[in-house]
């Protein structure tokens, strides 16, 4: 993986020691429709911090992390979840149709621009693990460092991405604490209100194949893209430079 690579992933994967507010698990829970027994698929779990709230609801987690600490403190808290080690964005995360909901807390696909043909065809295959009706929620920091230089995605081009495929979209900005010094820096004025971003795509009550995801994505990918954002069209500039340069 490249320099340039492994900075967008630290900004999309990141976080600070997770506090989830019930704001945030509100709108886990009741913007899917979770009951008791509903099948959710964790990406990117850490040491389980949500997947211990997701538990506590009597919901049928598979979690699966790449860092080996992290998976083995999950392990150790959580030991009737379901855990697996997360190798790569290509693995095989399980049964098509399976799942209620999708949660993808940080990918390297999600480090660049969310336009480019590889990552419209990875959100497809997360898509590929859901039931008809089920959901598929990116849940990534938003943590700007200036107003004059922002860092990462705007919220909006993931809701962007989503808009790209069958069924609907929601959104959910959840601000950092007031404790947080985030926080005191947007009061001050000195950068924009820090916090995760919740966004989620709600897939259309027929059933979808992975054949039928498939089709969507090659006549998606077709279609001429420009970058989602300008944060994106610099990041994949210095791609470029990176690639000269080797």
């Amino acid at each position: 993986m490249n320099p340039a690579t492994q900075s967008r992933l630290k900004i999309a994967s990141s976080d600070p020691p997770k506090r989830y507010s019930r704001r945030l698990l509100r709108y886990v829970v009741t913007e899917h429709d979770l009951l008791p027994g509903s099948r959710v698929l964790e990406i990117g779990c850490g040491t389980g911090q949500l997947t211990r709230h997701l538990d506590r609801l009597s919901l049928e987690v598979t979690a699966y992390e790449q860092d080996a600490l992290s998976l083995k403190s999950a392990i150790q808290t959580l030991p009737d979840v379901e855990f697996h080690h997360w190798k790569d964005d290509a693995q095989r995360l399980g049964e098509d149709g399976k799942f209620d909901l999708v949660i993808v807390h940080g990918s390297e696909m999600l480090a660049g621009d969310l336009f480019e043909d590889a990552t419209l065809r990875w959100t497809a295959h997360m898509a590929g693990y859901l039931r008809a009706g089920g959901s598929l929620m990116f849940l990534v920091r938003h943590d700007p460092v200036q107003l004059q230089n922002p860092v990462g995605h705007l919220p909006s081009c993931y809701s962007r991405l989503f808009s790209r495929f069958p069924g609907s979209t929601t959104k959910l900005m959840v601000p950092d604490a007031l404790s947080d010094q985030r926080t005191w820096n947007w009061v001050l004025g000195r950068r924009p209100r820090a916090g995760k971003i919740a966004v989620s795509l709600h897939l259309p009550k027929q059933a979808i194949s992975r054949f039928e995801w498939h089709q969507w994505i090659a006549n998606e990918t077709a279609r001429p893209q420009v970058p989602c954002c300008l944060w994106a069209r610099r990041q994949a500039a210095v791609d470029v430079q990176i690639r000269r340069a080797a």
